[in-house]
């Protein structure tokens, strides 16, 4: 399938198309088997993986970027998943690798290596000869020799360095040449075989019918739509309004020049603030309380000579 149609597939699998996503599905299931495969060396485990990647997908659609490629993207999804699966099965005693005698391999034979070395064998191979890898070397491993990607690419699907990909990658090959020198078996010769038998998907179509399922119970990843709230904008304006009135009458008063401040808090009681520069050498903190002291007390006085006033008016009427 050609890039464009996959990027046309995409876009209607984002507005919620589940007949464009399965055909992704058809289309990429098996290389997230293969690759699931020769990571978890398990058939129902890798069959658990792609399912999970898939769904991940679906769930994660608006977060793919288009100027990447979708294949890109898709395999970063699914190593994430096998790489958590991976650390999880080698911390775990019942999902411990067992050791495997090379007594125990199937017999391969050069002529016929295609037919013969089915997933059974293709399990039993890859576990005698990297079950000593880390997780994180294996995945390195995998991705570079065996799906034969490019280290910049790995970057982007992993996340590592280049230098924690090849310090890694060194660290599996010397542990596989080891092994393969101990059988006597040559590690070009060896990696070449593993590289052209690819795991096989059994009944893919039911595979692809479990992820529908799976998707279409899934929830999409609505996005909430904002919707202006009337009540609440109304409430805003006018909690607004307010304080600017209350700033507006707190602040009403002529400006208050230094020599004109008829009250100083008690902290500052003791300073001489006639003088303009002693006034302008404090902080604005303390300007600040100055100010709003004086502005409450030249209201209270104000306040006492309009009802003064007004006492004055009531008089002058009884007489």
């Amino acid at each position: 399938m050609e890039q464009n149609e996959i990027q046309v597939l995409v876009e209607k699998s984002r507005r919620q198309d589940a007949s464009a996503f399965a055909l992704l599905v058809a289309e990429y299931q098996t290389f997230v088997f293969r690759l699931a495969f020769r990571l978890l060396c398990d058939e129902e485990e890798a069959r658990d993986m792609v399912q999970e990647t898939f769904l991940r997908v679906w769930l994660s659609l608006d977060k793919y970027r288009p100027e990447f490629r979708f294949s890109t993207w898709l395999y970063r999804v699914a190593c994430n998943i096998c790489y958590d699966r991976l650390r999880a099965l080698q911390h775990s005693p019942a999902g411990a690798l067992s050791d495997i005698t090379f007594a125990e391999l199937p017999v391969c034979s050069d002529d016929n290596i295609e037919a013969t070395l089915v997933n059974r064998e293709l399990k039993a191979h890859i576990l005698y000869f990297m079950q000593q890898l880390t997780p994180k070397q294996k995945l390195v491993f995998t991705l570079r020799d065996i799906e034969e990607l490019e280290i910049k690419e790995i970057e982007k699907i992993t996340g590592f360095t280049s230098v924690q990909i090849k310090a890694n990658l060194y660290l599996a090959r010397k542990s596989i040449r080891k092994k393969l020198k101990k059988e006597e078996m040559n590690y070009e010769k060896w990696l070449e075989q593993l590289k052209k038998t690819p795991p096989v998907l059994e009944n893919p179509d039911a595979l692809t019918e479990d992820i529908m399922r799976a998707v279409k119970a899934a929830p999409f990843r609505n996005r909430p739509v904002r919707r202006l709230n009337f009540a609440a904008w109304c409430s805003a304006i006018a909690a607004t309004l307010l304080l600017g009135l209350w700033v507006a009458e707190a602040v009403a008063v002529d400006p208050i020049l230094s020599s004109e401040v008829t009250h100083i808090p008690k902290p500052y009681q003791e300073q001489t603030l006639t003088d303009e520069r002693s006034y302008e050498r404090l902080m604005t903190g303390e300007k600040r309380e100055i100010f709003f002291s004086a502005s409450r007390s030249r209201k209270k006085e104000m306040l006492k000579r309009e009802r003064l006033y007004t006492r004055y008016e009531q008089i002058m009427k009884n007489e």
